[in-house]
Order: C-alpha cells, then structure tokens, then sequence
C-alpha cells in the first residue's frame, strides 16, 4: 500500500478522491496486517515448541511480536485518529473553492492562513506520519522474518 497504491493514487487522484480511498483502505489494511501477524506468531510458537530455542528463534519471534503490535496499535489507535483528522481538513477545506481538488502537491490557498485549517492539517501530517513510521517499521520487522526463514530453504 505505501509504495505502490499509495504513489499511484497520490499522482492519479485529487486529494480529496485519495483521501475517500484511504478512508476505507486504513482501517482493512492495518486490521489484515495485525491479524495475519497474529496468525504467523502463533503459528511460529507452536510449530517450534518441541525444540530448544536458538537465539535466532527469539530474533524470528522478537520481530513478527513487534509487527504484530505495530499494526495493532497503528489500527486501534492512530488509524481511527487519522480518519478524524482528514474528516476535520475536508470540512475546512469544502468552504475554499479548489482546495483538494489538485493532484498531487497539497496547496492550501487561501487557507494557508487560517489558523483552524493550520492546526487541524497539522495535527493529520503528525498521524498521518505516525502512520507511515508503522508501516515501515513493520515491513522492516516482517523482512528480518523473512530473512531468517530464507536461511533455511534447502532446494537440494
């Protein structure tokens, strides 16, 4: 979603089409990543239960544990806070005629000045940011699980 819908949508949409997107792909995107995460943890620990844990075991669940969090704190908490916040904007932004209507780079016009608009987009930059970090930070952890796995693919 960040780097190929995401980019895709940001330079095909107006910001206020992209944001109705987001508005529906947040919420399934972080809710289908925590589960699944959920799934693969529960799954690690008890497909390795009869063995003694190696630290590389520990690294694997180490990493799939804090995806699991990441998404189900980025769900529960910043994507509903996200979703207030672009709520928020679009009423401000509705009363200036164009504003959210470009592709692409955000312009504020004549609400570049109002200090409601300023706080409110503000606000939605931080979690939007919040939102971002999360995700990243959860393919980073998803990737040293892959890695780990990767080691021991044996096509002989």
């Amino acid at each position: 979603m960040t780097f190929v819908s995401g980019l895709a949508l940001y330079f095909s949409l107006s910001r206020h089409a992209f944001g109705d997107v987001q508005r529906v792909l947040f919420p399934k995107y972080f809710t289908m990543n925590s589960v699944l995460s959920g799934i693969t943890l529960v799954a690690f620990v008890k497909l390795h239960d009869h063995i003694v844990w190696t630290p590389r075991h520990y690294v694997q669940v180490g990493a799939v544990a804090v995806c699991f969090l990441v998404e189900t704190f980025a769900r529960l908490y910043v994507a509903p806070q996200v979703l207030t916040c672009m709520t928020e904007v679009r009423a401000l932004e509705l009363e200036v005629e164009g504003v959210g209507k470009e592709v692409g780079k955000h312009s504020a016009g004549a609400l570049a000045k109002c200090p409601a608009y300023v706080k409110a987009y503000s606000t939605f930059r931080r979690y939007h940011g919040t939102m971002a970090i999360a995700n990243v930070l959860s393919m980073i952890c998803t990737t040293i699980h892959f890695l780990y796995l990767a080691q021991f693919i044996n096509f002989s």
